[in-house]
């Protein structure tokens, strides 16, 4: 087989990952099984095999095939290539449990290369500061994102980085825009034959009616989002996510129990696999369902657990989640005047605008017991005055 006939399969099998993982799979062993390929072909056959993995929950799998794509993306001076298997490598580090690591391979990515490549660098970026819970960042990055994507012409892109940015603003609060881009992303996912994107659009969608108080709607495009992603063979991650989602909007409908059990489930799961961050997240879950039924102790040992599961996995705003649910716990025990000033001032940062009212709150009440009542008056202005 000619050069150009193997670069030609190698091609192939890149733009197959999302239609056909399992044949883009089978193309890319075949061109780096071939004696003579060319180092251009092994760069993109093994990025398609790192895509591949990603694209089914595997970032293990992921990251060597990944690593060696970047190590010939830059023996051959390719921007373009670098900038793309930059991308796929942070997600897969990311998910590995590495933040800090993804983040700092973004920091060249997004600025080099078209705007096909910046574009998808920076709904990288938006995802793993989302996580992290840097929402304020996340949307900066989604934004950006989304008009590089759209000028590129890359739809495919673009519908992700639509329904990404939907996520951010759910959390911001603003519900009207995030139903927004779900309705632009789930037209063009539709009408490019995208069925897993469409079933992660109704969970998402399920998300934001849950924060707007919609339990039935939410559970309904939950269940909706179960029955799509089970048809377009989504991977375990995928759809650990929205257990956990629907769980957190059974906790809101005071539907401990269920809670609980579904929130043991994903936990069970994320342990089976070594999924530091679904385990991280999973007890965080359990901590707030704990703290609701009224388990204080319960509460603090899930949060405590979830902090250091955090703290391993470069996501410092989670583990200072944590934290406050563990403070909100030990209600009856004295507060650390400086562990609360330093969790407030951590998800300040990044729009956890109810959290810090209610910190604050704390930190009063604190102040006021120790006899500084113009830094509890202080921190009583200061929650008044969030909306």
């Amino acid at each position: 087989m000619s050069a150009d006939l193997t670069r030609d399969l190698a091609q192939e099998a890149l733009r197959s990952v999302l239609a056909d993982t399992e044949r883009a799979q089978a193309l890319a062993a075949e061109v780096l099984d071939r004696p003579d390929v060319s180092e251009p072909a092994r760069m993109i056959a093994l990025f398609a095999l790192g895509r591949a993995h990603v694209e089914l929950g595997e970032p293990a799998a992921a990251i060597p095939h990944l690593e060696r794509a970047l190590g010939l993306a830059r023996e051959l001076d390719d921007v373009e290539m670098r900038s793309l298997v930059s991308s796929r490598l942070a997600v897969a580090q990311f998910e590995g449990g590495h933040a800090d690591e993804a983040l700092a391979l973004l920091d060249d990515a997004v600025d080099a290369g078209s705007d096909q490549a910046r574009g998808t660098a920076l709904n990288a970026q938006g995802i793993i500061r989302l996580h992290r819970g840097e929402l304020l960042a996340a949307k900066e990055s989604f934004d950006r994102a989304v008009d590089l994507l759209t000028s590129a012409g890359d739809t495919n892109m673009a519908v992700r980085a639509l329904a990404s940015r939907s996520a951010a603003e759910a959390r911001l609060g603003d519900f009207a825009a995030a139903e927004a881009d779900l309705e632009r992303s789930t037209a063009l996912a539709e009408s490019l034959g995208m069925a897993a994107i469409v079933a992660g659009n109704l969970h998402n969608l399920g998300y934001v009616r849950a924060q707007r108080g919609m339990v039935p709607e939410a559970l309904d495009a939950y269940q909706q989002a179960r029955e799509g992603y089970e048809a377009a063979g989504a991977p375990a991650r995928a759809i650990a996510i929205l257990e956990t989602d629907a769980a957190e909007t059974l906790l809101a409908a005071g539907l401990y129990e269920e809670a609980l059990e579904a929130a043991e489930r994903t936990l069970a799961a994320a342990h089976a696999s070594e999924h530091v961050i679904q385990e991280a997240e999973s007890q965080l879950l359990r901590a707030r369902v704990h703290l609701a039924a009224g388990r204080p102790t319960d509460c603090a040992e899930a949060a405590a657990t979830a902090a250091e599961l955090f703290g391993r996995s470069d996501r410092p705003l989670w583990a200072s989640q944590a934290g406050y649910l563990r403070l909100q716990a030990q209600t009856d025990q004295f507060r650390s005047i400086d562990e609360l000033r330093t969790i407030i001032d951590d998800l300040d940062a990044h729009g956890w605008d109810s959290e810090v009212q209610h910190l604050l709150t704390l930190l009063s009440r604190s102040l006021l017991e120790s006899g500084d009542t113009a830094g509890a008056a202080e921190a009583l202005d200061r929650a008044s005055g969030i909306r």
